[in-house]
C-alpha cells in the first residue's frame, strides 16, 4: 500500500508540474506575441521618421537654394546701387 501511496503522490506532482509548465508556456507566447507587436510599432515608428526625415532634408536643400538666390540679389542690388 505504501508504494501505491507514493506512486498516487508521484502522479499528482507530475500533474502539477506539467500544469505550471503548459501555463508557463502560455504566457511566454502571450509576452512573444507583445514583444512582435511592439517591434512592428517600432518598425512603422522608424519608417514615418526615415520619410520626415527626407521631407526635411529636401526643404533645407530647397531654402539652401532660395537663401543662394537672395543672396545673389542683394550682391547684385549693392553692386548697382549709388555709393553714398
Amino acid at each position: 500500500m505504501n508504494r501505491k501511496l507514493w506512486s498516487g503522490l508521484a502522479s499528482v506532482l507530475l500533474i502539477i508540474i506539467l500544469g505550471a509548465l503548459l501555463a508557463g508556456c502560455g504566457s511566454f507566447r502571450q509576452r512573444a506575441l507583445e514583444a512582435q507587436t511592439r517591434l512592428d510599432r517600432a518598425v512603422q515608428r522608424a519608417e514615418i521618421a526615415e520619410e520626415a526625415a527626407a521631407r526635411n532634408a529636401s526643404h533645407i536643400l530647397e531654402m539652401d537654394h532660395r537663401i543662394e538666390v537672395l543672396e545673389d540679389a542683394l550682391a547684385e542690388i549693392l553692386e548697382t546701387a549709388p555709393n553714398e
